[in-house]
């Protein structure tokens, strides 16, 4: 199955509308981010993630109830090639969404298609690294803010967080048709008055809504807490 969606961009926004003047060290950050693409989507395992999914097609027809916010990377090609990403983190956070959502619909860890996600997000990763491409937007200014360090390391507890063993009762939202009772749904919502779940947690973190690292520790407390709140010990979920 690949990982992707229908995607639109607005083409009448000043800041969407055409590609912006680029000053030398803007191109080269353009260049580099593309560089990067083009290490993933060479590899022979890419092909489930260049273009959106087809749900009929692909034979994912629950595909757009599980993953909210698809990407792909042939959407990605045309984001950049657009200018539509405000700055390269922005290109980063689409590239790791492609994962994110690689994981969620993909259950099982002998998935192929999950396997091949893992391998392209290492082979992503690698290549970020070695363009060093966060240093070298960093090169003339002042070393990193207060707010960029704290994204930096959230960034890697999330990683951590999704990428563990016992992650998948967290990855995303508890839902009336995950439970899949009534009854049990109704227990959910009356005992949890404020979910949490990994890609809820992610998608906060790369929208920066989290005022500073306390707000971002307690929304990973959250999960936790809920978790031991709803589920009783001996539980298997209770357990992970």
């Amino acid at each position: 199955v690949s990982e992707g969606g229908h995607h639109t961009f607005r083409s009448d926004s000043h800041k969407r509308a055409k590609v912006k003047f680029e000053d030398e060290q803007t191109q080269k950050m353009w260049s580099l981010c593309t560089d990067v693409l083009k290490d993933v989507k060479s590899n022979q395992r890419a092909w489930p993630f260049l273009k959106p999914v087809d749900p009929v097609n692909d034979s994912a027809p629950d595909y757009f109830k599980i993953v909210t916010k698809p990407m792909d990377f042939n959407t990605i090609t045309d984001k950049l090639a657009s200018r539509v990403y405000e700055n390269v983190l922005e290109f980063k956070s689409d590239m790791e969404l492609v994962f994110e959502n690689c994981r969620l619909y993909n259950k099982l860890e002998d998935n192929i298609v999950r396997k091949a996600g893992n391998e392209l997000e290492e082979i992503f990763r690698k290549s970020w690294a070695s363009h060093d491409i966060e240093s070298k937007l960093q090169t003339g200014k002042a070393e990193l803010t207060r707010e960029e360090k704290m994204m930096k390391e959230c960034d890697k507890i999330v990683h951590f967080l999704k990428k563990h063993k016992y992650a998948q009762p967290f990855l995303k939202p508890v839902t009336a048709d995950i439970l899949q009772n009534p009854e049990l749904w109704a227990k959910y919502q009356d005992v949890i008055k404020e979910p949490m779940d990994i890609s809820t947690l992610a998608n906060k973190l790369r929208r920066r809504k989290f005022k500073d690292i306390d707000e971002f520790k307690d929304a990973c407390h959250l999960i936790f807490d809920n978790c031991f709140k709803f589920n009783f010990p001996g539980d298997p979920v209770h357990k992970a």
